[in-house]
């Protein structure tokens, strides 16, 4: 088990704990996300101080990743071609393809460049929580684009449910499947 804190990271076996900090190659102490990739490496997202993958006790930090170094990347996931997504608090999107590394924010067409949660949904789009409404995008363009102007019930959005149907909820809010 990982557990994210403000004093490192913890893993827990189940009879032993261990906390890797900055004295293990954390940038920071404060972890905001960790995500296991399909290739079964844990990412670590610290405060301020990019992401980097753990190998034994090890940070490992890639320079293809280094504009992730000074931001808050908030949250991890991967889509089933085994890109990386990072979401970042004031720099919007960061995708990676394990070749270039592709940033969107509100000047491709995101609400906010304050990101909360992504979500892939099972009709191939990709769903993005932001602190000002809610960015479906289709092959990492912006195709839609949810505020209480449109509709929404309120600004904020923090992350995503999908029923068997694909229709989405975010919070109190539905959307239709055929979106």
């Amino acid at each position: 088990m990982w557990l994210t804190t403000y004093d490192g990271l913890i893993s827990y076996n189940g009879f032993e704990s261990k906390v890797l900090t900055v004295e293990d190659g954390l940038r920071h102490n404060i972890i905001n996300a960790v995500f296991f990739d399909s290739e079964n490496r844990l990412w670590v997202a610290a405060e301020s101080g990019g992401v980097g993958y753990l190998n034994a006790d090890s940070v490992y930090y890639r320079d293809e990743l280094a504009a992730l170094d000074s931001l808050n990347v908030m949250y991890i996931t991967e889509d089933k071609s085994g890109s990386l997504y990072f979401s970042t608090y004031g720099a919007g999107l960061f995708i990676w393809d394990q070749q270039s590394l592709r940033q969107i924010t509100t000047e491709q067409g995101l609400p906010s460049n304050n990101i909360w949660k992504i979500h892939f949904s099972s009709t191939g789009k990709t769903w993005i929580a932001t602190q000002e409404g809610v960015a479906v995008m289709r092959n990492n363009e912006v195709e839609h684009v949810f505020t209480p102007i449109n509709g929404m019930s309120g600004w904020a959005a923090y992350s995503f449910a999908e029923e068997e149907d694909g229709t989405i909820w975010n919070s109190d809010q539905q959307w239709d499947h055929k979106i």
